[in-house]
């Protein structure tokens, strides 16, 4: 009766095993938990619709591609410009195809969509109410009620809103000036969802990042013009106080250097700039310094950085030929090099990033 017992018990473990490994994959890909993880969003290329969202999972230390496709049996959309998790669910804006696609944080499965939008960018969430940037209809950003995902209100804002930073009961939206020129950033009141202040910053603001005193920096990528007349303006960076609007103070990052991301580390004592066409490197600098520093903590050129201050872990995401797959760097807050993996085409970022 022993031996049948442990025959039995090793029967009914092996069945728990199976079941727990079923339950882990869906046509044949894991289900991947994003409390162990960060999902990665893939452009693709242009027309072709082939954006993608990969996964690094840390239990494991690999990547994961093309889990939407993978999962729903269908391509995700033409050019995967961003997303951002809240709760149980991931929305994905999917810029060529004027879309958000919304599916089930634990394993990308489809659950509703958002569509007739022109040109989305980005998307914040406070309290069920969504707030997407969309260079469309002169720059806007569309207020959308999560518990029926309709539209409920259309702000104008500056010339190709892009990142967006919610503080208390503002909401600041940085306006790139899209394929122009602009220098402002607009702050919504989301209780009356209305602009009540325009502050006036560098050329072509992009990105945002809160500091540890709850500051607000902004990333301003400089504005460049390919044509005759030739014109180029250099890139800074500008604290603020988010309480008064008032500008704290401004750092020169160069006038020949257009970066694209700004990311604050896990306890917002450091800051790291990095991305963008033709600028080398991730840059770190405490949140006290007035001087761009000259030294990268990594000498390489990304396509845009994410900085996961859970783990404080950088990424740097390198779109190589911009045609076939990209690869995603891992490094350690120092600028150690943890890891390089294979993810999708043109990576731009990952979805844990401001929520």
């Amino acid at each position: 009766m022993k031996r049948i017992s442990l025959i039995t018990k090793y029967l009914l473990l092996s069945l728990i095993v199976g079941i727990l490994i079923s339950c882990e994959e869906e046509n044949n890909t894991p289900v991947v938990k994003l409390a162990y993880g960060i999902y990665i969003t893939n452009e693709g290329n242009w027309g072709q619709s082939n954006g993608s969202i990969s996964y690094y999972n840390y239990s494991t230390d690999s990547v994961y591609n093309d889990l939407f496709e993978n999962i729903n049996g269908r391509a995700i959309g033409d050019v995967v410009q961003s997303a951002t998790v809240a709760d149980s669910l991931i929305y994905i804006i999917v810029n060529g195809s004027n879309k958000i696609e919304i599916a089930h944080k634990e394993n990308l499965r489809e659950y509703d969509a958002i569509s007739n939008l022109d040109n989305p960018r980005y998307f914040k969430i406070k309290n069920n109410i969504g707030y997407l940037s969309q260079w469309g209809e002169d720059g806007v950003i569309k207020v959308i009620n999560l518990l029926t995902n309709s539209i409920t209100k259309t702000i104008q804002v500056g010339t190709g809103p892009e990142q967006m930073e919610i503080i208390d009961n503002k909401l600041f939206v940085a306006n790139s000036g899209a394929y122009d020129r602009d220098s402002t950033i607009n702050v919504i009141d989301i209780t009356s969802n209305e602009v009540t202040a325009t502050i006036k910053v560098g050329d072509n603001p992009r990105d945002f990042a809160i500091d540890k005193n709850n500051k607000l920096w902004v990333l301003c990528f400089g504005y460049q013009q390919y044509v005759e007349p030739y014109t180029e303006t250099g890139s800074k960076l500008i604290q603020i106080d988010p309480q008064t609007n008032e500008i704290i103070k401004t750092i020169e990052i160069g006038a020949t250097l257009h970066p694209t991301c700004i990311e604050a580390g896990k306890d917002g004592d450091y800051l790291y700039v990095g991305g963008g066409y033709g600028f080398n490197g991730i840059f770190k600098f405490s949140v006290n310094d007035t001087v761009f520093p000259t030294v990268p903590i990594v000498d390489k050129a990304f396509y845009a950085i994410y900085v996961d201050a859970t783990r404080d872990n950088i990424f740097g995401f390198d779109a190589l030929n911009y045609a076939s797959r990209g690869n995603m760097y891992r490094y350690s807050s120092f600028g150690s090099q943890l890891g390089m993996y294979e993810v999708g085409i043109i990576p731009n970022g990952s979805s844990s990033k401001k929520k």
